[in-house]
């Protein structure tokens, strides 16, 4: 899977085929979390650390974790991701192309052009950005 598609991933996630792969990766770390090693007796999260390969996941594309540290590694991911928005200042909408101060934004739940009014997603920004420091 080339583009990370939301609804594919919310079926694939009621699926039975996940559900396996679930149960294999948990008997496979022997029920531990991978990062704080606490025992995990039944109720425990499955990370993605890459979406390329959805619905075809390899054993190290995933990570066992507690509840506690799966919601760290989010709170890492955003504010490494606000770091990068903040480090653009500007980003020009795709709607309408005007410069938008993105420091405005940072703490917000959703990003909206002050020009046009749509909605910008963080992730096509983050995505910008990368492909930017590559050229």
């Amino acid at each position: 899977m080339s583009k990370f598609n939301r609804k594919f991933y919310e079926e694939y996630l009621k699926s039975e085929k996940w559900k396996e792969k679930r149960k294999e990766i948990y008997i496979l770390r022997n029920k531990k979390c991978e990062i704080c090693k606490c025992k995990l007796y039944g109720h425990y999260h499955i990370h993605h650390k890459t979406y390329k390969r959805l619905g075809e996941e390899r054993n190290s594309d995933l990570i066992l974790l507690c509840e506690k540290c799966h919601i760290n590694i989010h709170k890492e991911i955003k504010q490494k991701n606000n770091k990068k928005i903040k480090d653009l200042k500007f980003y020009s909408c795709p709607f309408c192309l005007n410069k938008i101060n993105i420091n405005k934004f940072l703490n917000t739940g959703k990003i909206r052009c002050p020009f046009c009014n749509s909605f910008i997603n963080r992730l096509d920004m983050i995505k910008q950005i990368e492909i930017s420091k590559k050229r």
